[in-house]
């Protein structure tokens, strides 16, 4: 099966990254996508809500998707999520699958950060997601990389629509208690007001 994986805090989890996803999974004819929120990001700050709450918020959203699903495995292993691991647990775990991994071009223009970045282009397909008016930058070593090792095949770019949310703003909105807000899904509403997420 050809499976697209999509990390992140999801802090909440909105319609834009349900947008992401099923680009995606259109435009590489994937089986599906799995979401893995991370335990605890790399390259930024701990997320509000806890790894349950984030867990569980992404298992609502995608209710309604039969091709999206949610895996808690960075969760799992705890500690900082580092994707590299992440993905050789997988084809571990699922050898006979062929994976993805699904990063937006501002992720991509720093991959060069990345821990391990040459492991992990070495291992899995990448499928950058850029806006239609927005120039996708290779950082110079993960080109010269590509290009010395003819890796360029495992990258493969495509063009989406943005959907504009802001995740501050929608925390924000939560702890207001709005009764609807802009790019939220309502089951996602309902367990941060329930459970107090913000």
């Amino acid at each position: 099966m050809k499976i697209g994986i999509l990390g992140g805090t999801f802090d909440p989890i909105h319609e834009g990254h349900i947008a992401i996803a099923e680009h995606a999974l259109h435009a590489m004819h994937l089986d599906h996508v799995e979401f893995i929120p991370c335990f605890q990001p790399p390259h930024r700050d701990q997320p509000i809500a806890s790894p349950e709450h984030r867990f569980a918020m992404v298992e609502r959203a995608l209710k309604n998707h039969p091709k999206l699903t949610a895996n808690d495995i960075e969760i799992k292993q705890r500690g900082i999520s580092y994707t590299i691991n992440t993905i050789i647990t997988l084809q571990k775990q699922h050898p006979k699958n062929q994976y993805y991994l699904i990063v937006g071009a501002d992720a991509f223009s720093q991959f060069d950060t990345w821990h391990s970045f040459q492991k992990i282009i070495t291992a899995i397909d990448i499928i950058v997601l850029s806006r239609h008016d927005k120039k996708i930058t290779t950082p110079t070593r993960v080109a010269d990389f590509l290009e010395k090792n003819a890796l360029e095949k495992h990258i493969h770019f495509s063009t989406i629509i943005p959907i504009p949310i802001s995740a501050t703003q929608i925390r924000a909105d939560i702890r207001a208690g709005k009764e609807k807000i802009s790019g939220l899904i309502d089951e996602v509403r309902e367990y941060a007001l329930k459970n107090k997420v913000y």
